[in-house]
């Protein structure tokens, strides 16, 4: 390393220690703030820049429940047989039965995703 590139690695080691901006930082002193991220980023010792906020994503869990038996039911049986599924979103449980209003489901889905 040149003493040029040693006397810019002590400043922008000062800088980034410092926790100021790079304009406050060189306030008063012999360098520029774009000289300082210039070097910085030469020497490679950027400050690595803060990752964006992914949203949170809401995870439905859905159970179904088993046949009561491995075989078709008779068919007067068959309207007994419950064919609904539940849905688990954020601590609430949803039951969804054949016929549902699905404008309702994604309305319900959204108002409990939102109560976070």
């Amino acid at each position: 390393m040149t003493a040029t590139e040693q006397k810019w690695a002590e400043r922008v080691a000062g800088w980034r220690e410092s926790g100021l901006t790079s304009e406050k930082f060189c306030e008063g002193r012999e360098f520029s703030a774009d000289g300082l991220r210039h070097w910085a980023h030469k020497l490679g010792q950027t400050k690595p820049r803060r990752p964006k906020r992914k949203p949170k994503i809401a995870i439905a869990r859905v159970v179904t429940a088993p046949a009561t038996a491995p075989t078709k039911p008779p068919a007067s049986a068959r309207e007994a047989v419950d064919r609904s599924i539940a849905i688990e979103l954020e601590g609430a449980r949803i039951v969804v039965r054949p016929g549902f209003d699905r404008a309702t489901l994604a309305a319900l889905i959204d108002v409990l995703g939102g109560a976070r």
